[in-house]
């Protein structure tokens, strides 16, 4: 049996937290949760390092009309040390021609000057 500490739901109120962000409309607020030299490991694209990647990226999404993006965390675990964490999830990209993209991803969480910052984060496709 898997049990959940108060620190594990720290880092699932953090994966909340960033997604209600985003579906105000608050991308600098989002990215407020990103250490600035976050390791970005995208699909299709080449490692990038640095919060200002997501924030255009993501700026740039919310420009197309008709993408809709959401996404959820499943599970978070964190170290003995309560330094670090991780959590993990399942994103749905609809694109304006209906599509429906499945993608998971992994984010990495480290306790920067007593604030938990994401750290790293990988996606991928499902297929």
């Amino acid at each position: 049996m898997t049990t959940t500490s108060r620190t594990d739901n720290e880092i699932m109120d953090l994966e909340r937290e960033s997604y209600r962000r985003f579906e105000a409309g608050d991308l600098e607020g989002l990215t407020d949760l990103f250490a600035d030299d976050v390791l970005l490991f995208n699909p299709g694209s080449e490692l990038l390092r640095g919060k200002q990647h997501e924030l255009a990226a993501l700026q740039e999404a919310s420009k197309v009309e008709g993408l809709e993006m959401s996404w959820e965390a499943t599970e978070a675990r964190i170290s003995k040390s309560e330094d670090m964490a991780w959590a993990h999830g399942s994103i749905k990209v609809k694109t304006p021609d209906g599509h429906v993209q499945m993608e998971k991803y992994v984010t990495v969480w480290m306790k920067v000057d007593g604030q938990w910052k994401l750290v790293a984060q990988v996606r991928n496709s499902n297929g």
